[in-house]
């Protein structure tokens, strides 16, 4: 993202861009703050530069609800005050967007998509959903940061995906969408619900709440409704049910490997 040359080989012939690269992740960006500023704002500095000077004419930039910080009313809507951000990642995501709303004269189409917690099928493997998952099937302990009442708004990938379609229709200068499910489920819900789709059970390990994570998500989609007729589909439950067929799938294939290894 930071190599001019590569971004402008990249747009070359483009008519829009959906941008999803980044160094995604709340905890590691503790770690590696600089890292994530590079990837995160000087990166599309430089992708927001390289469309100005092609005129490509439309952006869809993936941002977070983490931008929804520290005092952020829930649900959240996109006309509130955020609040402010808890961790190195969620300042970038919040940078990235003012650099976007920066280049409205020179890029005429530009949205910030606000994720909520997206799950499914080749999730990121260090995301929660996958890891518990992983424990469960090896009868692992779940480590709980903080309480199993904190609760996110997972949003299913297709719907996501949906959304994300859908946006590259929406005739506006400047738009601020969220695209969650916009209903909460508690820490505890989903670890049940994940182990009933796997067919086991394992303990909790209760360790201190991480200083980045936020105790809680939800996302009003109302705007997103109004703007660009999004609808999340899915319910958790049927959602999970998919995750978990993959999972097994997954590991299913692993396992084989391994043993013909």
């Amino acid at each position: 993202m930071c190599d001019e040359a590569a971004v402008r080989l990249a747009l070359d012939g483009a008519d829009a861009v959906v941008h999803l690269a980044a160094r995604a992740g709340v905890r590691p960006s503790f770690d590696f703050p600089a890292v994530y500023t590079q990837s995160n704002v000087v990166g599309v500095s430089t992708l927001l530069e390289t469309m100005a000077e092609l005129e490509i004419p439309r952006l869809i930039f993936i941002s977070s609800s983490s931008v929804y910080g520290e005092g952020a009313e829930s649900p959240f809507r996109e006309d509130r005050h955020t609040g402010f951000p808890k961790s190195p990642y969620a300042a970038t995501k919040v940078a990235g967007e003012a650099m976007c709303r920066a280049y409205g004269s020179r890029i005429p189409r530009i949205a910030a998509l606000r994720l909520f917690s997206v799950y499914g099928p080749r999730q990121r493997p260090d995301l929660a959903m996958q890891t518990f998952a992983q424990r469960i099937h090896t009868g692992e302990p779940i480590p709980i940061l903080g309480s199993t009442d904190s609760y996110r708004d997972y949003t299913y990938v297709q719907d996501i995906v949906s959304g994300i379609t859908a946006t590259l229709g929406l005739d506006e200068s400047w738009a601020v969408l969220n695209l969650g499910s916009g209903r909460p489920v508690q820490l505890e819900e989903m670890i049940v619900c994940l182990e009933e789709a796997l067919g086991q059970s394992v303990e909790r390990e209760l360790l201190p709440a991480h200083p980045g994570d936020l105790f809680g998500t939800c996302a009003d989609v109302s705007a997103a409704g109004r703007a660009i007729g999004y609808r999340p589909r899915w319910t958790f439950e049927r959602g999970v049910e998919r995750f978990a067929e993959w999972f097994l799938q997954e590991v299913e294939l692993t396992d084989g490997s391994k043993a013909a290894g």
